[in-house]
């Protein structure tokens, strides 16, 4: 059995931690043992954010720690990271430790502005892809923008899209989960399911939340999420007077995600950028359609009309056409439902063992020449 020690923010809300628990349990079907390392670990608070020097020691002293004890029981390294110093540091920590412990080190690269990150730390980018035996990118997009920075050595990157759980997201009766969730049944609902920080791009869907409301009386958008941005939003929201029709729920159990979405007529992003977000694969596995901005994977996935309608990011306007011709378009559940199949864990973390087994092979091969 292959043994993996899984570095990522497993106790945070968000992509990254999805992603991370998502791939864990389905690797166990592939015969691979994870033990995980969370990076976050109780000191995660998504509103205040945990303080850079917690961060410091989470992802420096007790991973470095982590690593060493466990040595003599891994036989690969695998880590969950994001952009940004802190959200890419643990990556420059496992490679240095994968070195000094002689295992083979896999990267899981999240950040959807890369462009922006190779501008600013390209030397560390470059170092950490050097050192690994694989570098996994998570849509084509990342890929095109590193191939061209870093072309001698795109040859170790490789793009794993992400997953979702086929058996919690899948379409269920939408007046039950309504009524579960205290929605009025005659309401065209819009859901978020969202951190709420910058890059989210809430203040451009309030705007065409208020756009809509203006001609729709049972309009109604459903804001799943917490953040640093909550109590901005929701100020402009009663300055705007649309607090009517945008309920805040906070973050929500992930049992109840698809509860939500199944409520709703349709799954918005009003992204500024992204990577290949969960809540995309989760809203086709309930067979919804989602209105989104056109940025990172997203055009990767959503390749027709037939799931979605995609628009240009930061334009309030046209996403709030593009919502309300949503709620006019008959959709076909079943035929979104059956492409997202696809996507399922299972399916990703089959393509993630290959990628470890090749990688402990190269690894012996060129330590034992």
């Amino acid at each position: 059995m292959t043994r993996v020690i899984m570095i990522g923010p497993v106790g945070e809300h968000g992509g990254v931690s999805s992603h991370t628990k998502g791939l864990v349990r389905a690797l166990g079907g592939q015969g691979i043992e994870t033990f995980c390392y969370d990076i976050s670990g109780e000191l995660a608070n998504i509103r205040t954010r945990t303080t850079w020097h917690a961060k410091l020691f989470r992802r420096i002293i007790g991973q470095t720690l982590t690593i060493l004890n466990k040595r003599s029981d891994i036989d690969l390294i695998h880590t969950q990271a994001s952009g940004g110093t802190m959200g890419f540091l643990p990556a420059v920590i496992s490679a240095i430790l994968g070195a000094i412990v002689n295992v083979p080190t896999v990267v899981t690269f999240h950040y959807g502005r890369a462009a922006e990150f190779v501008s600013k730390h390209r030397d560390l980018l470059l170092f950490v892809v050097k050192c690994s035996s694989a570098f996994i990118l998570i849509s084509d997009s990342q890929r095109e923008v590193l191939a061209k920075s870093l072309p001698h050595v795109s040859h170790r990157i490789q793009v794993i899209g992400n997953g979702f759980d086929t058996s919690l997201f899948k379409p269920m009766n939408s007046s039950a989960c309504r009524e579960r969730v205290d929605v009025p049944q005659s309401s065209k609902l819009a859901c978020c399911v969202a951190n709420m920080v910058a890059v989210k791009g809430h203040r451009y869907l309030i705007r065409a939340a208020e756009i809509i409301s203006a001609g729709n009386p049972n309009f109604l958008l459903v804001l799943v999420g917490d953040g640093p941005l909550r109590e901005s939003l929701e100020k402009e929201t009663q300055e705007r007077k649309i607090g009517s029709c945008i309920r805040f729920v906070g973050a929500q159990p992930n049992e109840l995600i698809p509860t939500w979405i199944n409520a709703s007529d349709c799954v918005v992003l009003a992204s500024l950028n992204e990577g290949s977000p969960m809540v995309m694969f989760e809203t086709m596995g309930c067979g919804k359609p989602l209105v989104a901005t056109k940025v990172g994977g997203l055009p990767e996935v959503v390749l027709s009309e037939r799931f979605g309608i995609l628009v240009p990011p930061a334009d309030p306007e046209v996403l709030a056409s593009a919502i309300v011709r949503s709620f006019e378009t008959r959709w076909d559940a079943s035929y979104i439902r059956s492409n997202s199949l696809q996507y399922g864990w299972d399916s990703i973390a089959s393509k993630v063992a290959l990628i470890y087994r090749e990688s402990m092979n190269q690894h012996l091969e060129e330590h034992s020449s």
